[in-house]
């Protein structure tokens, strides 16, 4: 394991901005979906919906984002 320090706000060296990225585009995908289940009571489905958004991310997602910064 390599530790690797990045300067203080750096996104374009850090895989998370772009894993958020991608679950916020999901999210703008899905929002009438979520406006629908966001009307009831229950946030049971809003939160299930917002698992799935940020569980469909696939290692080849993941590896892509780290070798977009420069890790691989």
């Amino acid at each position: 394991m390599r530790l690797v320090f990045l300067p203080t706000y750096s996104p374009d060296y850090n895989p998370i901005e772009l894993l958020f990225s991608a679950v916020k585009s999901r999210i703008q995908r899905n929002d009438y979906l979520l406006q629908r289940r966001m009307q009831g009571d229950d946030d049971f489905g809003v939160y299930t919906i917002l698992h799935e958004i940020v569980w469909s991310t696939t290692p080849e997602d993941t590896e892509g984002w780290y070798r977009k910064c420069g890790y691989f």
